[in-house]
């Protein structure tokens, strides 16, 4: 087993990774975590990404997720975003110092990879 290095990202290149997930129709899970050793909070496998993005009135940028109805707002000011497009699909992780939520999804078309790694 060998480890992958996550390169830093921002808000901005995260939401076009999920939504080039979300526009190949491509199924994504998600480890939750709230203590770095603990074990995850929530685990959803296997789920439909809808994404979004929105600025408040003071310009502070969210990042809004949809996996199969449970719903998630992840801060661009509060968070910290990194991402890891292999030979097959996309991993992203957001945290903070109160969370880490881990995006792994499933196996993509080389096209969509190409796209996802020019973000």
């Amino acid at each position: 087993m060998s480890t992958i290095q996550m390169k830093q990202s921002n808000i901005h290149e995260c939401e076009k990774l999920f939504r080039i997930i979300q526009k190949n129709g491509v199924h994504c899970s998600l480890e939750f975590k709230v203590e770095e050793n603990a074990d995850p909070l929530l685990g959803i496998a296997q789920a439909s990404v809808k994404v979004d993005y929105f600025e408040d009135e003071n310009e502070e940028a969210f990042l809004l997720l949809d996996l199969n109805g449970s719903d998630f707002s992840f801060s661009g000011k509060n968070s910290t975003f990194h991402k890891y497009v292999s030979d097959c699909q996309i991993d992203i992780c957001i945290s903070s110092d109160r969370f880490s939520a881990w995006f792994n999804s499933d196996s993509l078309p080389m096209e969509a990879l190409s796209e996802a790694r020019s973000v």
